[in-house]
């Protein structure tokens, strides 16, 4: 309570003052002043001028206010304020300076004189090309960088900008001032970032100009270039020098890398000893062990350092070669030999491009490092003076000299690193614009067919890796798409193969040797299902499958056929007993348990198709005639014996009823009689209305017809010769006996005629 009651009589004491101080607060509208990028000096000269004011007034306020305010932390806001506002003038200088003309960033483009052009002159452009290249690069990245900063600032302008206008509303108040100058300060770095952002934007502007003005001048040299033995000569002598410092190089590094490893071997003993291999300390390494580890990974980039010399040589000994080779062909290859050329300049860019992937990531990777490093050496500054003095001091010290000296390696390498980057750029650069330029030079038609080529060698590769991928493994078996894809594609041939081979094996079985359909539909689904397993084994066999795991397969197979695969093994089984038994045969008629008559029309392993008299097609499992009961008509022989009822009225002669209906049956030609197959009338019996008779035929069954339609002709025989024969057929007949009628109903029977009773019941 005591410490509010003092902040509000500060409060009120200095009430008079900021009100003084602040009666007029500028409203500073637009927030985002263009003013500040005029374009005209004279104006430009002016609002400088107008600020200026506003800056020394604003300071002599603060400081007025400054000087009345007792509290720390309004102190401390005001003085970061007045800093501010000082901060100003240095970046309004900045703004009011005169721009850089572009003419200084931009690379000049050589003239390269007159037709014919030398190779030298086409180097020389590329060179200015590359230049070119890079200052486009760089300078993307800086608009990237300038654009994001100007929109940060931009937020940061307008939400300060709003408190200070809430602020500016209460009244004055040291947080408006505070706000001001923040206010101020953000509008300045905002305009100086926006002006170095256009000015970024108009450089690229012109750079890209000068690039289509590059590209135009180095077309022209190259149409025009012409390569002499001179300087094939000159290239062979610059791949010659890059080998031979290639080689020096590597004996110096050798020689090098065989000290290195004897000093880490040492180290490694000296570790172990120290305990901070395996097994060693528990407490975490001490001083001496941490210096060992440190020398040695100081070693091991030195290792490193000397493979980056070498990878600098190679990359300039492969430049080197390039031109070499690429002149000598452009000198003397022909069509044919300069598209193969082309398609090994594309690979050998991308392999650089590839390469310059993973230099990037190493240099990632190395900055990490360095950061570590350089916070362990100032960790352990403090550390030593800490221990100054004491043996952990010395000790400590010597840590720090090997973590400089690891720095000052971490240094060299990310040096190398950076140069080999470059390198690589230059070759991908120069490999690149080589590559545009001679393909023009080879023609549309030839590009076409290039680039044709060239997405079909990518996709052959790419396709490739995804064929041959290793999707799981099963022992020593991998399996992998192409496997897969071989393994189907030699079994879809090879059963169209054998299905073409059946259906003309059956073919000439049938109508040359003449033997029976049902016979050559066992012979040929035999055969067909046999040579299918080898085909099988075959196909596994191609795609590296051990045969010798194969029994397993099928002992796995086994136990599932014995759980959960009873009924297709069932149907598989009773297929192969038709077939070798030959108990129903293709064209047989057979009649099902539930009645279904018709043709067998084919048997397979699994099933067996009927067909019947109503043209329906059944399926039925083979398990169903093994298992089950089964009527043939054509087991053994096509003779079948029909029993055709009929009925003639009471008072005809039976011997002329059989006289007539065997004329009768011998007049439908499906019937056969002979000696063993006569033909009988039966007289079955006495009907309701009828003498019953049954008229017994045998036909044979060479063309299958339905049961029903064959009796159908008998029975129009029949009708015909009975009709002829002048025999009735009778229809039945009822007699109705009354025993207990009305008294009333019969007295009015008695009454009417006959014909009137018989009308009255209908």
């Amino acid at each position: 309570m005591r410490q509010l009651l003092v902040v509000v009589l500060l409060f009120l004491t200095f009430l008079p003052s900021l009100g003084k101080a602040g009666e007029n607060l500028p409203l500073l509208s637009p927030v985002k002043d263009l003013r500040y990028l005029e374009g005209d000096p004279r104006l430009r000269q002016d609002f400088y001028e107008e600020r200026l004011r506003l800056l020394k007034k604003l300071e002599r306020e603060i400081e007025l206010l400054n000087q009345k305010t007792k509290e720390r932390r309004f102190k401390r806001q005001l003085d970061e304020a007045i800093l501010s506002l000082k901060e100003l003038p240095s970046i309004w200088q900045k703004l009011r300076s005169p721009r850089t003309p572009l003419s200084v960033y931009l690379p000049a483009i050589p003239d390269p004189g007159s037709p014919p052009y030398k190779v030298k002159t086409f180097i020389g452009l590329l060179d200015v090309g590359f230049q070119l290249e890079t200052q486009l690069k760089t300078l993307g990245d800086k608009i990237s960088l300038k654009e994001a900063q100007v929109k940060r600032l931009s937020e940061a302008l307008d939400r300060i900008y709003a408190d200070y206008l809430a602020a500016r509303e209460r009244g004055p108040s040291i947080k408006a001032y505070v706000l001001l100058a923040e206010v101020l300060t953000l509008q300045a770095r905002w305009a100086l970032s926006k002006a170095e952002l256009l000015q970024a934007e108009e450089l690229e502007k012109s750079l890209l100009a000068r690039k289509k003005s590059f590209k135009t001048t180095v077309s022209r040299v190259f149409t025009a270039l012409k390569v002499t033995s001179q300087d094939i000569v000159q290239a062979e002598r610059a791949v010659s020098q890059s080998q031979k410092e290639s080689e020096a190089l590597l004996r110096q590094t050798n020689a090098r890398r065989q000290d290195l490893e004897k000093e880490l071997a040492l180290i490694e003993v000296r570790l172990v000893k120290l305990g901070a291999a395996p097994g060693g300390s528990k407490t975490g390494p001490s001083w001496p062990q941490k210096r060992w580890e440190t020398r040695k990974e100081r070693l091991e980039l030195t290792l490193e350092v000397l493979a980056e010399q070498e990878r600098l040589a190679r990359i300039s000994l492969e430049r080197a070669r390039f031109w070499r080779d690429w002149l000598v062909c452009f000198k003397q290859c022909s069509r044919r030999e300069t598209l193969a050329k082309l398609r090994k300049m594309k690979a050998f860019q991308r392999s650089l491009r590839d390469s310059k992937r993973e230099l990037w990531q190493r240099l990632s990777y190395l900055s990490q490092q360095l950061l570590l490093v350089q916070s362990a050496i100032s960790l352990h500054r403090e550390e030593e003076r800490r221990y100054l003095g004491r043996p952990q001091g010395r000790e400590v010290a010597r840590l720090l000299n090997e973590e400089k000296a690891l720095e000052k390696v971490l240094d060299d390498l990310n040096h190398l690193l950076t140069q080999e980057a470059k390198h690589l750029e230059r070759l991908i650069y120069e490999c690149g614009v080589v590559i545009d330029l001679w393909e023009t030079r080879v023609g549309p038609w030839g590009r076409f067919l290039e680039e044709v080529k060239e997405t079909y060698l990518r996709s052959q590769d790419t396709l490739k890796r995804v064929l041959y991928y290793p999707l799981f493994s099963v022992g020593q078996m991998t399996f992998t798409l192409a496997g897969a894809f071989k393994f189907f594609f030699i079994l879809s041939l090879g059963i169209g193969v054998l299905r073409f081979f059946r259906r003309r094996l059956e073919r000439f079985l049938v109508y040359r040797l003449r033997l029976a359909t049902g016979l050559v539909n066992s012979l040929s689904t035999l055969s067909y299902y046999s040579l299918l397993v080898i085909l099988v084994i075959v196909a596994l066999s191609s795609v590296g499958v051990n045969m010798n795991q194969v029994g397993l397969i099928f002992g796995a197979l086994g136990v599932g056929i014995g759980f959960g695969l009873q009924t297709i093994a069932n149907n598989f089984i009773s297929g192969i007993i038709l077939l070798t038994e030959r108990s129903l045969s293709v064209g047989d008629i057979v009649e099902l348990e539930d009645g279904t008559l018709g043709q067998v029309k084919q048997i397979t392993i699994r099933s067996t198709v009927i067909r019947t008299f109503d043209g329906l097609d059944l399926i039925v499992p083979n398990s169903e005639f093994i298992s089950g009961r089964v009527a043939t008509w054509t087991y053994g022989d096509d003779w079948r014996r029909l029993h055709i009822p009929f009925g003639v009225a009471y008072g005809s002669d039976p011997e002329k009823v059989r006289e007539v209906a065997s004329s009768a049956a011998r007049s439908v030609p499906l019937t056969v009689e002979d000696d063993h197959h006569p033909i009988r009338v039966w007289f079955k019996g006495f009907g309701d209305s009828s003498l019953d008779f049954d008229l017994v035929v045998w036909i044979r069954l060479y063309h299958a017809r339905p049961l029903t339609g064959m009796i159908s002709d008998y029975y129009y025989a029949l009708y015909r010769a009975l009709s002829e024969a002048g025999i009735e057929i009778p229809f039945p007949q009822r007699d109705l006996h009354l025993r207990s009628v009305d008294s009333q109903i019969l007295e009015k029977l008695k009454k009417q005629t006959p014909d009137e009773n018989l009308s009255n019941f209908r």
